[in-house]
This record gives structure tokens, sequence and C-alpha cells, in this order.
């Protein structure tokens, strides 16, 4: 459970003990997931390593990977705008940059 807690970018889901564990990436689909403004530099700390790993795929040309690190690009980058923090290397320049290189 440490490693998987340490990996999120803020560990708390709304789920019951009867619910039992959360087994979901949590920052991507879990309806019950709760963030706060304490937590942005973390999303902003995941954000950065999501986009290294979007550059890490597009330079060995693994669409597949591109695509899926960009959905998580794309989501903790909503999330800091929900939370009304920006994404520190800029939103924009992310979602392009992932964008332009799952084209060529």
């Amino acid at each position: 459970m440490g490693l998987v807690t340490a990996a999120l970018p803020a560990p708390h889901c709304l789920r019951t003990p009867a619910e039992g564990p959360c087994e979901c990436d949590l920052v991507l689909t879990c309806s019950k997931f709760l963030t706060t403004s304490d937590y942005a530099p973390r999303l902003r700390d995941r954000l950065k390593v999501e986009q290294q790993l979007i550059d890490d795929a597009t330079a060995r040309g693994w669409q597949r990977e591109i695509e899926r690190h960009q959905r998580t690009a794309d989501r903790l980058t909503a999330l800091l705008q929900e939370l009304g923090h920006e994404a520190g290397t800029g939103p924009e320049d992310l979602t392009t940059t992932a964008r332009e290189g799952a084209n060529e």
C-alpha cells in the first residue's frame, strides 16, 4: 500500500471501508477522488513526470504510450485548473507538444 499511496498525487479517496480499498488510479477515473490546493505541488510534479514519459515515448515511437501518458497529463492539468492553479510549465505547452509528437 505504501508504494501505491506514494505515487498518488493526493491520497484521499472517499470510499467507505465497507466498499473496500480503491484499486483505480485515482487521478484518472475515481468518482470519489478528492484533492485540495495543498496537493497542487504534487500534481505539478506528477505532470512533469508525465511530460517526460510522453517525450520518451515519442522518441521511441510508442504511440499507445504517448496517448496513455497524454490522458494522464490532461487529467492532471484539469485538476490543477479546477483548483485554480497553473500547471507550472503551462498546460497548453504540454498538450500541444505531446500532440505534435504523436502526429509525427
